[in-house]
């Protein structure tokens, strides 16, 4: 079953199915197809039976099938259904389930999209609307001015008056789509109708047309409202949504008030509001820096650090001036670790000028038993090649060549 239509091009009109009751029935049989020409104002039962409809040339021509049942029937008409529906055959029975106009709701040409309930083959269907006119519509005797309240007369609607242009139902010409249908736009003056009551206000019991406020709230100046400038004080009524009406009684409008208070009534506490989160954020950060800062192992991690100065370091003990540096920011295991590695240190140094002392008392024991100098390991190497070279040299002089 499809729903309601009503297309930009064909202003005021609109197809639906539905039906006639203090409710909406969702049966078949108890569903009917109902046109308006008046923009909802008054519907006429246009076919029996639910429906797939489209409509064309500025709302001129309508275009319907059976939407619950299997059919071979197309129907139409173009005279707002004032005469009983034209129809045409097809060749043979489909499940009819869409019909659009071709391109707009403008056009004459439209498709019926169907399935062949023998083969489930989907076709499309295409009717032509172009050549069932004999003649164009004179646009001074074909057509009928209108308001969308449904009257002829003038009226307002919404704040404003508008009359538009629609073809006569016993006119059978072809509209020309390109035509202006809006005839007249104007403004209507505020009445009692256009308003209702504002934010937390109410209708007053002694007078329906006018609004009470509900609390002492609702005359109370805005939250912000600086110095030197003015707001609009609510008198408890506003325009209805939507609503372009102009004028009126003074008493449906705001009256414009300047702000009571030099500061704007909250922009000192404000600002105490704001130091009051930033600073300590700040100081939570900072300090956060400087405890990341002293520990040894953030500054063996991130190098750069051991160029900041001393301070940052977190070592105590006593200056060279006769100050203290202060108690480190580092946690236990830290101070530990550096206690720890200053006394291996230590140690270390100890060790070493203890092997040197022990080594040269050696060597002046070595010198006083053998009376001799003691000399480097290179040194002793080259004595010994002289020794060796003394040695050859003896056994030279013993040889005789002759025996």
């Amino acid at each position: 079953m499809q729903f309601l239509i009503s297309p930009s091009s064909a202003i005021g009109f609109a197809l639906a199915n539905g039906n006639v009751g203090s409710s909406l029935a969702k049966k078949d049989d108890l569903t009917n197809t109902y046109l308006s020409i008046d923009g909802g104002v008054t519907w006429t039962e246009l076919k029996k039976g639910p429906s797939y409809y489209a409509m064309g040339g500025l709302g001129t021509v309508i275009v319907l099938a059976d939407s619950s049942e299997e059919t071979d029937t197309i129907y139409y008409t173009l005279d707002y259904g004032t005469t009983p529906l034209r129809s045409i055959t097809l060749d043979q029975k489909y499940n009819v389930y869409a019909i659009r106009p071709t391109l707009t709701a403008k056009d004459f040409v439209f498709s019926v999209m169907v399935e062949d309930p023998n083969t489930s083959v989907n076709k499309v269907i295409g009717i032509n609307f172009n050549d069932v006119y004999d003649n164009i519509c004179d646009i001074n005797s074909d057509f009928e001015l209108w308001h969308p309240t449904g009257d002829t007369q003038e009226e307002c609607f919404r704040g404003f008056d508008l009359v538009l242009k629609r073809r006569l139902a016993a006119s059978q010409c072809k509209v020309n789509v390109t035509m202006d249908i809006f005839d007249n736009f104007t403004y209507c003056v505020c009445t009692a109708d256009d308003w209702e009551c504002d934010y937390n206000y109410i209708p007053d019991a002694s007078d329906p047309t006018s609004c009470v406020p509900l609390t002492s709230e609702s005359t109370e100046a805005p939250h912000y409202c600086p110095s030197g400038t003015q707001y609009n004080q609510t008198n408890g009524y506003r325009k209805e949504a939507g609503n372009l009406c102009v004028g009126g009684p003074s008493k449906y409008y705001p009256t414009v008030m300047d702000c009571p208070n030099t500061d704007g009534g909250h922009a000192g506490k404000k600002g105490w509001i704001a130091a009051l989160i930033v600073v300590p954020f700040v100081l939570m950060i900072l300090a956060a820096a400087i405890t990341a800062m002293r520990s040894e192992r953030v500054r063996e991690a991130l190098p750069f650090l051991k160029v900041l100065p001393h301070w940052t370091a977190g070592y105590s003990g006593v200056s060279q001036g006769g100050y203290g540096r202060g108690t480190s920011l580092m946690d236990d295991e830290d101070e530990e670790n550096r206690h720890g590695g200053d006394q291996e240190e230590e140690e270390d140094k100890e060790f070493s000028i203890q092997a040197d002392e022990l080594e040269d008392q050696q060597i002046e024991d070595l010198n006083s038993q053998d009376h001799a100098r003691v000399s480097s390991p290179s040194q002793q190497r080259k004595e010994n090649l002289i020794s060796i070279d003394d040695e050859e040299t003896n056994d030279d002089d013993d040889f005789d060549p002759r025996k």
